[in-house]
This record gives C-alpha cells, structure tokens and sequence, in this order.
C-alpha cells in the first residue's frame, strides 16, 4: 500500500488546484485509509489532536441550536477538511512524497494558471472581469495561487539544485500573472506577507531585494493596479465599505447569541430579522469576509476562540519544527518553511475574508501545514 498510499497523495495535490469534486473524493479515500490504519497500528501523535478535536466538537454541538438546524446539519461535511492535516502529517513522512506532493501543487497550478490565461476573458480594469481559473471564483482561485507561489517561494530559497529551481521559477511564472489577474487584493497581501516571512527566516539579505521588486513593480504597474492597491485602505471605496457594514452586522448577530451562534446557515432572513443590515445587493450571505466573525456568528464566541486556538497550536509546532531543523533535510526544512507561510496566508488573509469556510483553500493549506508538521518530527529520506 505504499505505493498506492503516493500515488493517491500525488493525485490530491494536483486534484486540489484543478477540481474541487476529485479533490474532496481523494481527501475522503485518504482520510478512511488513515482511519483504518489508526485501528491497526497506533499512529504516533501529531500534536494538533486536542484543539482540532475541540474546534469542531464544539461546532458540531452547536448544530441543534442553529436557526435552521437540518441545513446546518447538510453542511456538517465542511469540517471533513480538516481531514488535510493528518493526510500531510502522516504519509507525507519522507522525502519522495515531498517531492511528490510538491511537484504535483506546481504542476497543477501552472496548468491552471495558463489554461486560465489563454481562455477567460478578464482585464486589470475596475469593473471588467476577474480571471477566476478553473475554481470559477476570482477570490479562491487567488487564494491558491498565493498559497502555491508561498510554497513555491519556500523552495526556491532552500533547494540547492539548479534544475529545481529552473522548474520552480517556471512554475511560479504563470501563477504570479493569474494571481495578478484576480484582482484580489486580500490575496496579494497575503502573498506578500508568506513571502516576507520565508525570507526573514531564510534569506534575511534578500528582504531588500523583495522591497525594491514590490517599489519597481508598483512604479511600472499600469494604473489600474496601483488604484487597486491604493483601495486597500480606503474605507470609502464600495467592497471595503461592504465588509465593513457586514462586519458591523456580523458584531449584533453575535451580541443575539454569543455562546451557540446563529448556525451555519445563509445570513439574509437572520440579518434582515436582528441586524441593522440593508441588504441593498440581495445577496444570500453566507458569510461575512472576515473568518474570526464568521466563525463567532456561525457557531458562537467560543467556536472562534478555538479557532484561534488551533491557529496558535499549529504556528507554534511549525515553529517548533523550525527551530529544531538542524538534522532536518532541504526537502524536510523547505516543507516547514512553507507551512510557516502558508500559515502567514491563511490567517491574515483570514481577518478580511473568510478563508476558514472555502473548502478548496482551507485543503491546500491544512495539507502544506500538515506537511511541514511532518517534516518537523524527523522522519526519514526514504
């Protein structure tokens, strides 16, 4: 089963930037083999048991007090996602399925990326189409373009081998052009802040070189990209003014209850019933683009707690891990690297939007964090 055991993870990895349908199906394979090899021989702990444990007890509790507790219930499945950690932490346990798993996020990324590029129709403009890749959502699919340039990036400052790096500066050529055509902003600066922290742990000297890229880039964008970026702080300016009015509503939800939440459910008739809301776009909200609120308002104050919780618990084993590289391979340290930040992404990114509850996202991060939780307790080359 071994063989098998790299086959399938090859097969997630690359599922995972091309196909949210396969992806889940080979999670969910993975997930029960895993299971069944629990009953049979004792897997070692990982150390993120308890708080995983916690965070979606706690949210599966919750389900009979939700406002609509059957379509709460229909949409129990997310928490399976949290399934990735394990896959990373327990058969990525040796150097050939790093590789393997890397090679299949870059692969599937670049494919993504280019397919994307060459088919949609898309523009920098404001109020033109985003590129949306294969995911069909401009701010997924730049979430885990971000997420693989991070990891990518990981790697290119911690391989020795020219012709790996060749290959992952050709990979990570057409996902920085997809991520740029997203327009997602949330992504560029979690994209920005992953990179920075791979290089302030790697390759300190490389930090200026960083800053001037981000000066030059900025100087030379067209301008539609530097009111794009400009936008970022501007309350005024209509999606920012959006999430802060939901953010607002998101506060009085919790106030009408704080400890179970309203239930993972669409927001319109709740909001429209106990908030001060206007829902001038008719949306169905079914979230409020900030995952720490969504988490509160779905299933209370004490689900978001734990949430943070398990952010801390994970941080700090990769850290761990980090710290204690010395015996550690490239292959190892490059994975720890890169779930340190990916960790950088998925929870800054996660204070504007709500990444906690975007399956695709949460996979491909959950994974590369479990990978590099793997890569820190010292397994072998094999």
């Amino acid at each position: 089963m071994t063989r098998v055991e790299t086959v399938l993870l090859g097969m997630l990895g690359f599922a995972s930037l091309v196909s949210v349908a396969v992806s889940q199906s080979l999670m969910g394979v993975l997930a029960v083999w895993l299971a069944v090899r629990a009953v049979r021989e004792r897997p070692r702990p990982v150390g993120f048991e308890l708080m995983v444990g916690l965070f979606v007890g706690w949210c599966l509790l919750m389900i009979p007090f939700s406002t609509d507790p059957a379509f709460s219930l229909g949409k129990a499945h997310r928490f399976a996602v949290f399934s990735a950690l394990w896959i990373g932490a327990l058969t990525v346990d040796r150097d050939g399925r790093r590789r393997v798993l890397l090679w299949s996020l870059a692969a599937a990324a670049a494919l993504n990326a280019v397919i994307s590029l060459a088919t949609e129709e898309y523009s920098l403009q404001e109020g033109h189409r985003r590129l949306t890749l294969l995911q069909g959502s401009a701010m997924t699919g730049a979430w885990l373009m971000a997420a693989v340039s991070i990891v990518l990036t990981a790697f290119l400052v911690t391989l020795r081998g020219r012709r790996d790096r060749v290959l992952l500066a050709l990979a990570q050529a057409p996902v920085l052009a997809a991520l740029l055509f997203t327009r997602t902003r949330s992504a560029w600066l979690g994209v920005l802040a992953g990179w920075t922290v791979i290089l302030l742990l790697k390759q300190k000297r490389l930090i200026p070189v960083l800053g001037v890229a981000v000066v030059l880039g900025l100087a030379l964008a067209p301008a539609e990209v530097k009111d794009r970026v400009r936008s970022i702080g501007d309350p005024a300016q209509s999606s920012n003014n959006e999430r802060l009015v939901q953010w607002r509503a998101a506060v009085e939800l919790i106030r009408w209850k704080p400890i179970t939440g309203v239930g993972d459910v669409y927001l319109r008739d709740v909001m429209a019933a106990h908030t001060s809301y206007e829902n001038t776009r008719d949306a169905d909200h079914h979230h409020l683009h900030q995952s720490y609120l969504t988490t509160a308002v779905f299933w209370g104050i004490p689900a978001a707690v734990l949430l943070v919780a398990l952010l801390g618990r994970l941080l700090w084993l990769l850290g761990r891990g980090w710290r204690r590289r010395t015996e550690a391979t490239s292959w190892q340290e490059g994975w720890i690297l890169a779930g340190i930040g990916v960790w950088v992404l998925y929870a800054m990114v996660g204070m504007i939007d709500s990444t906690v509850i975007d399956v695709e996202t949460s996979l491909v991060c959950l994974l590369a964090m479990g990978t590099g939780i793997a890569g820190s307790q010292g397994q072998g080359k094999g």
